[in-house]
């Protein structure tokens, strides 16, 4: 079947009930056909797959009857009590004139079965709000667009209490529909202070792909991950002066003990290998740095080669 495109303002009107919005949902792609035969169970077997229970069956014709009160679906004619010629044109959406996010049938199949205590219309219309936020930008690595969001629960859906969100969350990561990764680190702001990171949120299909997106972002923004940082930079630093002393000292007659020579030897190595990096990269990048002035590491030779 097509995928079922949901405009974001559809999404986000407080004025439409989350039955007429499944509905909205089930119908949107069939939004070509100008005299288009419905029923409330053919409605119901978009929805779910199969044919609606009495309770479903009552919610979904609250829904349809909802969108035909305000337009959005015409009846051209009604054949019986439960079918309709209808005109389902001002479901169409116009590419590039509106933001709107991409469901599937599959999904909506999934949620609206499963078989937990709470109003699944109300769910499914959360679940599209966590994918109408997938980030679009680019601004991240083309491997992640579209695919992940990092926001808070406030900011997903103002449709519904934060708590009833956090149970949402709770309902769809244990069917496996959505993937959640739970910072345990901070960002910090000059204008906001310490605050912590929002969750990252992804279909359950791209668990690995948002657990790698949000395991970089931890390690680059995150204010434990950049305190942590910096200290083994300032360690780094340190030792790196360190050796260049002792390499000094030693280069001028000064003796050390064999671990101390290994290791200044070791230093000097690395020291020449990342001169030699940091000027290959200028050089590919057009400039014209001047060449390193590398450690001489023969002073080592009878020692490192012979033994001291």
């Amino acid at each position: 079947m097509k995928d079922i495109y949901i405009v974001k303002r559809i999404l986000n009107d407080e004025s439409i009930s989350d039955n007429a919005f499944v509905v909205w949902s089930a119908l949107q792609p069939l939004c070509n056909n100008d005299d288009l035969l419905l029923s409330i169970n053919y409605i119901g077997y978009l929805i779910y797959g199969r044919k609606p229970k009495r309770k479903e069956y009552d919610n979904i014709q609250a829904g349809f009857k909802e969108l035909i009160d305000s337009g959005v679906i015409q009846i051209t004619e009604q054949l019986s009590q439960t079918e309709y010629v209808c005109n389902l044109s001002a479901l169409y959406l116009k590419p590039n004139t509106e933001y709107f996010c991409v469901i599937y049938y599959d999904e909506l199949h999934k949620i609206m079965n499963l078989d937990v205590k709470t109003d699944k219309f109300k769910l499914f219309r959360y679940f599209v709000c966590i994918v109408s936020c997938f980030n679009f930008s680019k601004n991240i690595d083309e491997i992640y667009r579209g695919k992940i969001c990092g926001v808070s629960v406030d900011s997903i859906c103002s449709l519904i209490p934060k708590t009833t969100a956090l149970r949402y969350n709770d309902i769809l990561e244990e069917n496996q529909i959505i993937f959640i990764f739970r910072f345990d680190d901070f960002l910090l702001s000059d204008y906001w202070g310490i605050n912590k990171i929002p969750n990252a949120y992804s279909r359950y299909e791209h668990k690995d792909l948002c657990i790698t997106f949000a395991a970089t972002y931890q390690s680059t923004y995150g204010y434990n991950a950049y305190t942590t940082r910096k200290v083994k930079e300032k360690e780094a630093a340190n030792y790196s002066r360190s050796m260049a002393q002792k390499y000094n000292h030693f280069q001028k007659g000064k003796r050390y003990d064999d671990e101390t020579i290994c290791e200044i030897y070791e230093w000097a190595i690395q020291y020449n290998a990342e001169s030699k990096r940091k000027y290959d990269e200028s050089l590919a990048h057009g400039y014209k740095p001047e060449e390193p002035k590398y450690k001489d590491v023969t002073i080592f030779d009878r020692y490192i080669k012979e033994g001291a």
